[in-house]
């Protein structure tokens, strides 16, 4: 007993996972669920719970909550990130669109929760949508557009239809791009810095600068209202949730007609 202690350890030998067609154990230490999920077990009745409330989400188009209550380490967070990524890969190319974001919690404050909100819905996706505003704009107003390429060769790769959008945004005159798109297509939000900063992520030069003003990094005023035609920075809870209330309208101008929140309690 005193050589081996209270456990036997003089003949370790690995576990064999290879009965269940594995080399070694799948699941973390730690039950942290990834950003990823690609599967779930013996969740069923959960599932249809979920399905059910956003096909009634869907049809009726109100708010709905629906509470997911487990002990801690249950998997709650990873169902909810799994619901969000079947909500976007089904939901979000419909007409009208739903989107899914998962907020791990809504902090202290309403300026964390709108950090976590846009942080969520990501860079890649605003941009893309950002993108997709100048595209439509490009091709239904060509002869307003044709105006704000100062070259002639811009004139005509646009004309050719042989662009990419950045590198249009770049080289036009962008300020007065902007400023008509902002009166052609979002007269009716009251927050012309969320528009300057979600038109901005198109521009490959300002892109960074617009989104790291959305989450709430301290900025330079100045060069912010130069470049990006933005007055100030969000810098409280109260700025915070104005710039989310007009959010929600932007994202049903881009016919994103339900926005699903998903978080987990702490």
């Amino acid at each position: 007993m005193e050589k081996q202690g209270l456990i036997d350890l003089s003949e370790l030998k690995p576990r064999n996972y290879e009965t269940f067609f594995l080399k070694r154990n799948p699941f973390p230490g730690i039950g942290v669920p990834s950003d990823t999920i690609p599967f779930t077990v013996d969740r069923e009745d959960i599932k249809k719970r979920f399905t059910e409330t956003i096909a009634e989400l869907q049809t009726n188009e109100t708010g709905l909550i629906t509470v997911l209550i487990g002990d801690y380490g249950s998997g709650k967070s990873h169902l909810l990130k799994l619901f969000k990524q079947s909500v976007n890969a089904y939901l979000l190319s419909q007409d009208p669109a739903i989107l899914a974001v998962y907020i791990k919690s809504p902090g202290d404050d309403f300026g964390e929760f709108f950090t976590q909100f846009i942080d969520d819905i990501g860079r890649s996706l605003l941009t893309a949508y950002s993108q997709e505003v100048f595209r439509e704009y490009f091709i239904s107003h060509r002869s307003d557009a044709l105006k704000h390429f100062p070259s002639e060769e811009l004139k005509t790769i646009f004309n050719e239809n042989t662009y990419e959008i950045g590198d249009m945004v770049r080289k036009s005159r962008y300020l007065d791009v902007f400023r008509e798109i902002k009166r052609e297509k979002f007269s009716d939000i009251g927050s012309n810095d969320l528009i300057y900063a979600f038109l901005s992520l198109s521009h490959p030069d300002l892109s960074t600068r617009a989104w790291k003003w959305f989450l709430m990094d301290k900025i330079d005023k100045k060069d912010y209202r130069d470049h990006l035609m933005i007055e100030g920075p969000i810098d409280n809870e109260k700025v915070a949730y104005a710039i989310f209330k007009n959010f929600t309208k932007l994202l049903r101008l881009l016919k994103i007609g339900s926005v699903e929140n998903l978080h987990s309690p702490r």
